[in-house]
């Protein structure tokens, strides 16, 4: 399954412009969080609003980690 479009980076940058507000949740997160101090948070901020039904059923992270970044984009998580 591909989960990554050929021009990911430009996606990916697009995405982090429009939701400015996702480094300002990491940052919330970081202290508490192991993995929002990993540079794979930002992959996962971004397939969880790109493809949050795939995005869920193969990532590889604490549900409660995904949870969290579904919930910063106001998307559900089923865990």
């Amino acid at each position: 399954m591909d989960l990554l479009p050929e021009d990911a980076i430009s996606q990916l940058e697009a995405f982090l412009k429009d939701k400015s507000y996702v480094f300002d949740n990491i940052k919330e997160q970081n202290r508490q969080r192991h993995f929002f101090n990993q540079p794979a948070v930002l992959l996962a901020y971004f397939l969880a609003e790109r493809m949050p039904a795939q995005t869920e059923e193969i990532w590889p992270i604490d549900s409660d980690d995904l949870a969290k970044v579904f919930s910063d984009l106001g998307k559900r998580y089923g865990g």
